[in-house]
C-alpha cells in the first residue's frame, strides 16, 4: 500500500478470509480513513447443491481514504453495518421454534427474546421466519449482537431440518401459510442427489401425503414438485 499513489483505495474483502478482518481494518487505518461498502451473500458447503448449511458470510469492500484519519464515530459506523447485514441474511433463515421459545417469550407467535436491556416483540410467521423489523434496527449494539447470536443458534442448519419445520407448519396450519409452502420445491431441488436419495424420497413422499389431505394447498406446488421429481429420477437413477 506504500507504493500505490492514490487518494482512494478500494480492498474487496470476505470474512471467511484468511486474514481476520480486525487486524486488515488496523492496517488499512493505518494508512487514512477506513469505511466499507458490504454486499451479503451465502455459501454452502460442498456446493449448490449441499443439504448442509455453511456459516454465512459477509462480502464488502473496504475504503481506505489515504491521508485522513478513522474517527471512532467512523469505526462505530463500519461495526454496525456489519452488524445490520448480518441480521438481513437471518432475515431469509428458517427457525426452529422449540430453539427460539428456550431464548424468549411467545404470544401468539409474536417473540420477545431475552436481551441484556431492551424488551422487544418482534412479529414472526409461526415461529420459523422472523420478517425484517424497523425496532430490530433501533436496538443498541449489544442487544443486536446478542440477538443474533440467538438467531445463528435457533436457524436450521441443513436442508432437512428446512423440510421437517415446513412439514409441521403445514399440517398444523393448512389454507393459511401458503408462502412457506411454496418454499417447499426448492428446498427439496437441492436434494436431489445420489448422495440423499433416501432423504429425498422420504420427504417427497411426506409432501405428497400432506398434500392429498390438503388440495388447495397442493396445488400451488404441484406442478413444480413433479418437475423436480422429473429431474430427480434422471440424477438418482443407477
Amino acid at each position: 500500500m506504500d507504493a500505490l499513489d492514490a487518494p482512494l483505495l478500494l480492498l474487496s474483502y470476505s470474512t471467511d478470509g484468511i486474514i481476520p478482518f480486525e487486524i486488515l481494518r488496523k492496517r488499512c487505518e493505518a494508512y487514512g480513513r477506513v469505511r466499507l461498502a458490504a454486499n451479503p451473500y451465502v455459501t454452502y458447503r460442498g456446493g449448490r447443491q449441499s443439504k448442509d448449511r455453511q456459516d454465512r458470510n459477509l462480502e464488502f469492500v473496504l475504503i481506505v481514504e489515504k491521508g485522513k484519519t478513522t474517527c471512532s464515530r467512523d469505526k462505530k459506523e463500519v461495526e454496525r453495518i456489519l452488524l445490520n447485514r448480518r441480521l438481513q441474511l437471518l432475515s431469509t433463515d428458517l427457525f426452529r421454534p422449540d430453539c427460539l421459545r428456550i431464548h424468549g417469550k411467545v404470544d401468539n407467535y409474536s417473540w420477545e427474546p431475552e436481551l441484556p436491556s431492551a424488551r422487544i416483540s418482534i412479529p414472526t410467521r409461526y415461529l420459523v421466519k422472523i420478517p425484517q423489523n424497523p425496532d430490530i434496527m433501533s436496538l443498541c449494539d449489544e442487544d443486536i449482537r446478542a440477538l443474533i447470536q440467538i438467531l445463528e443458534d435457533c436457524r436450521c442448519k441443513n436442508r432437512d431440518e428446512e423440510l421437517k419445520i415446513l412439514k409441521e407448519i403445514w399440517i398444523q396450519h393448512p389454507g393459511e401459510c401458503a408462502d412457506l409452502i411454496k418454499s417447499i420445491p426448492r428446498i427439496l431441488k437441492k436434494m436431489a442427489h445420489r448422495k440423499y436419495r433416501d432423504e429425498f424420497e422420504k420427504h417427497l413422499e411426506d409432501i405428497r401425503e400432506i398434500g392429498r389431505g390438503n388440495p388447495g394447498d397442493f396445488t400451488l406446488i404441484a406442478a413444480e414438485l413433479e418437475r423436480i421429481e422429473n429431474q430427480a429420477r434422471l440424477r438418482l437413477r443407477d
